[in-house]
């Protein structure tokens, strides 16, 4: 084990007998393969027989991707999961797996048993209700243990002040990991995790510290680098849309250019006190139709969309998108496969971040026509007020833009998963 852990991960691995042991730090530092492997010799030799063990993330398919698929790895033979399931079979044990995107995730625990639970993202728990709740749920099993791992957050983040802070008075074990007691990372790795995170994302992702949030969310975004006045072929496009529910809709859109940049090439908004009207989602529709049929005219180049992303708050408007031929009989073929938004508690930082990754690393330009973008890209702030109570949030003012551009750029995940380490989690 030594000859392919570092020293941390070895320590963590071997000290893991507290009632509770939590992994957080960097991206990318190790700090997830000590963890499960603590967590499956103690299934595997330690768990009492009494209830049932679980393992807990954010969602299913953040547990799948983090956790379980690293599990199979290691233990194929003993580690058996369908995808979406909620229940995984290791070393011949049901575990429950458990997604907790919200408060209302705290019932899918109560009346539980829980000898051995795993948390993925700590800090993604819905509040610290639910941390309480989980280890209640433990409290009458003698040899009980739990397992969780956390990117660094907001210092004011009940997991930061509740539990980490008080690990000695609670008797819990806590190891802060690094990109260096990651063995597998090589020195390109580390610059390239060094470049691609900057101001806040540097302090927290690379050198794993807890920091808030505060002043522009895109100080990263330099007008003289990531705005173009002409754009390349586009290899695949798609469209972005925040329908707001006050009467400003808007939308963007994305292409994937053949020199491995993605643009952001045209936008629309519909402003309803400056047009004196609102619209209906049929009327949305319509003009988004003739709004891509002006894209198609202005940049002389055909436009076939392979997908279109809305806020998946609104329902109504996904149906419409689904529902409506357009005038020509084409809209849904046309704008390609309809899909809602990323949700769930982090995905609006998580889609942030990686913005303003690809602003760091060159990997994303924003056409000069796009001027209400550019415009929300220079004053798009933090919220100081919510960043006392422990939360990461911009202030929800001119970002109608901005939130397009992330749904289209999360939706985009296959063009940049290649360029980014360490993104493609919740």
């Amino acid at each position: 084990m030594s000859a392919r852990l570092s020293p941390k991960q070895v320590e963590s691995f071997l000290g893991a007998d507290a009632r509770v042991n939590i992994w957080h730090g960097a991206v990318r530092s190790g700090k997830t393969l000590a963890s499960i492997l603590a967590f499956m010799r103690f299934l595997e030799t330690d768990c009492s027989d009494v209830g049932r063990p679980v393992i807990i993330g954010n969602s299913l398919d953040t547990v799948y991707r983090n956790v379980i698929s690293e599990m199979i790895n290691l233990d194929p033979d003993n580690v058996l999961y369908t995808k979406s399931s909620t229940v995984a079979r290791i070393y011949g044990r049901e575990v429950d797996v458990i997604g907790a995107p919200d408060v209302k995730a705290e019932r899918r625990i109560r009346g539980m048993t829980i000898p051995a639970a795993y948390v993925d993202e700590a800090s993604l728990l819905p509040d610290l209700g639910f941390w309480q709740q989980l280890l209640n749920r433990q409290i009458t099993v003698p040899n009980r243990r739990t397992f969780a791992t956390t990117n660094p957050d907001n210092p004011f983040h009940f997991f930061k002040v509740d539990v980490i802070d008080r690990a000695d008075a609670l008797r819990y074990h806590v190891w802060h990991f690094v990109p260096d007691d990651n063995p597998v990372l090589t020195d390109t790795d580390k610059a390239d995790l060094a470049a691609q995170n900057t101001g806040v994302w540097f302090r927290r992702n690379v050198l794993g510290e807890w920091v808030i949030a505060d002043g522009l969310v895109y100080d990263g975004f330099d007008p003289e680098r990531h705005i173009v006045d002409e754009l390349p072929p586009m290899l695949e496009w798609l469209v972005a849309i925040d329908p707001g529910a006050a009467g400003t809709h808007a939308a963007v859109l994305v292409g994937l250019g053949d020199d491995e940049v993605i643009h952001v090439a045209r936008e629309w908004r519909w402003v309803a006190k400056d047009q004196q009207r609102s619209l209906t989602d049929v009327e949305v529709a319509a003009h988004l139709a003739a709004w891509l049929d002006g894209c198609e005219a202005d940049m002389g180049v055909r436009i076939p969309v392979w997908s279109t992303v809305v806020d998946s708050e609104d329902k109504s408007m996904v149906s419409q998108l689904w529902a409506d031929t357009g005038d020509r009989g084409r809209f849904s073929g046309r704008f390609g496969t309809v899909a809602g938004a990323e949700k769930g508690q982090g995905s609006v930082v998580q889609g942030i971040r990686t913005v303003a990754s690809l602003l760091a690393v060159d990997r994303l330009r924003v056409h000069s026509s796009c001027t209400g973008l550019i415009d929300e890209m220079r004053t798009y702030s933090w919220d100081p007020k919510a960043a006392l109570l422990g939360e990461d949030k911009p202030v929800k003012q001119n970002d109608h833009l901005v939130d397009a551009q992330r749904y289209g750029i999360r939706r985009a995940r296959a063009w940049w998963r290649p360029w980014l380490s360490g993104l493609d989690d919740t």
